[in-house]
């Protein structure tokens, strides 16, 4: 063989070696979402709508928390752990894990209260089979103690599709 075909063979054989090296980055995409529901600072059900989601059923439930303490007004803060399930339209569904605080924004502890947590995807089924990613999740409750209060939610994060 020619050294010219030499060369060219080896061009052409480690230029498909790096094509089919698989990006880290491929099927990472930015996971965004809105939503509204009742319930209260511990556990929410309600829609959202998002990126890559489309329009979804959420629940928020915390199962563990600790570490009170007073938010400067009279209101409470603690920590807290818990779950987030999310079934799309089409039935798809991500399962989340979370960790975060939960503050009374105003005076005393029945004003109303913001949650702020990181989650991290830990399974999904149908279009979300697979998926890994992480982000953040604020959840806000008119009237913490109450079962029927109004309560949003924002995710902003990521999620690999892959």
């Amino acid at each position: 063989m020619s050294p010219r075909k030499l060369l060219l063979t080896c061009f052409l054989l480690t230029t498909a070696v790096l094509a089919n090296a698989q990006n880290p980055l491929a099927g990472l995409t930015i996971l965004k979402a809105e939503g509204g529901g009742t319930g209260n600072t511990g556990l929410a059900t309600g829609t959202l709508r998002g990126d890559p989601i489309g329009i979804a059923n959420w629940t928020y439930t915390v199962l563990g928390g600790g570490g009170q303490t007073t938010n400067g007004q009279g209101g409470n803060c603690n920590f807290q752990s818990g779950n987030i399930a999310i079934t799309a339209a089409d039935g798809s569904t991500l399962q989340m894990q979370f960790g975060g605080d939960s503050c009374n924004t105003g005076v005393g502890p029945t004003s109303s209260a913001v949650n702020n947590v990181v989650y991290i995807i830990t399974s999904g089924t149908g279009r979300f089979s697979n998926t890994q990613g992480t982000g953040n999740v604020a959840l806000a409750a008119y009237n913490p103690n109450a079962n029927t209060a109004a309560v949003y939610i924002h995710f902003d994060g990521n999620i690999n599709l892959h």
